[in-house]
C-alpha cells in the first residue's frame, strides 16, 4: 500500500484554517442547502410566497454534500499522538449516528400512527 493511501484513508484532522476560497464556497452551499430545507418546510406548512419551494426538500442535500466535500478539501496535518484519541471519537460519533438513526426510526413510526 502506498504512502498516500495509507495515511489519505486512514486518519482525519479537522479543516484547515484559515479557509482558502475553495473552503468558503463549502460553507456557501451549506447555507444554500439550509436555506432551502427551511423554506421547503415553510412552504409545507402554509407559506405563501414559498410555495415554489415546496419540493425543495428533495434537493437541499446535494449543495450540503457538496460544501462538506469542498470545506474538508483541505485538512490539517495530524499528530502520531491524537491517533487514540480520533480513535475515540470515531467510536463516540458512530454511538451518536446510531443513536440519532433510531430516534429517526422511533419518530416515523409514531409520526405514521401504525
Amino acid at each position: 500500500m502506498s504512502q498516500l493511501h495509507s495515511s489519505f484513508f486512514s486518519r482525519s484532522s479537522r479543516p484547515r484554517r484559515p479557509y482558502n476560497w475553495v473552503q468558503w464556497t463549502g460553507i456557501v452551499l451549506l447555507w444554500l442547502s439550509l436555506a432551502l430545507l427551511l423554506a421547503s418546510i415553510a412552504a409545507d406548512l402554509g407559506v405563501a410566497w414559498l410555495a415554489p419551494f415546496r419540493h425543495a426538500d428533495r434537493v437541499f442535500f446535494l449543495p450540503w454534500l457538496i460544501g462538506i466535500l469542498l470545506v474538508s478539501s483541505r485538512r490539517e496535518p495530524i499528530d502520531e499522538a491524537t491517533a487514540e484519541t480520533l480513535a475515540r471519537h470515531r467510536r463516540l460519533a458512530l454511538l451518536f449516528m446510531l443513536a440519532g438513526s433510531v430516534l429517526v426510526a422511533i419518530t416515523l413510526y409514531l409520526l405514521k400512527g401504525a
